[in-house]
């Protein structure tokens, strides 16, 4: 899909540019690529929104999906909160449930695409990108 084609689909949706920058803890050099918010829809439990963003790459052909938890995470998103947000978007991806917030990154490939989740004390995020060129 392509960037002109998400853009009309959302039309909220807020695109922000490529950043470039240092890192002010390590001076390293940092690239962000642009990226689009999309617009939020019902959260997946009460107490805890998902937002999605999408990337492009250097042909505006949509490259990578990221869903994250509200972050940082409201007072009422406990760590049951966390893991059962966490589960109805795994269970929205045709995954299966976690039985406990695992403490390393998880991946996964489903069908065409290659699923990474990770976590913090904060908050969750999935990134999804195609999964052509991956080794099996």
């Amino acid at each position: 899909m392509s960037r002109k084609k998400v853009l009309s689909i959302f039309g909220s949706a807020r695109a922000y540019p490529r950043y470039e920058g240092r890192n002010p803890h390590t001076g390293e050099r940092v690239i962000v690529r642009e990226s689009v918010a999309l617009p939020s829809s019902t959260p997946p439990v009460p107490d805890l929104a998902v937002h999605g963003s999408v990337t492009f790459d250097g042909e505006d052909r949509l490259d990578s999906i990221t869903l994250k938890s509200t972050s940082p995470r409201p007072a009422e998103a406990t760590d049951p909160v966390l893991l059962a947000a966490t589960n109805k978007v795994i269970a929205a991806l045709g995954l299966e449930a976690l039985s406990g917030m695992p403490p390393r990154p998880m991946t996964w490939k489903h069908k065409a695409t290659h699923v990474v989740f990770e976590r913090d004390d904060e908050c969750f995020w999935f990134e999804l990108s195609p999964a052509a060129g991956l080794a099996k």
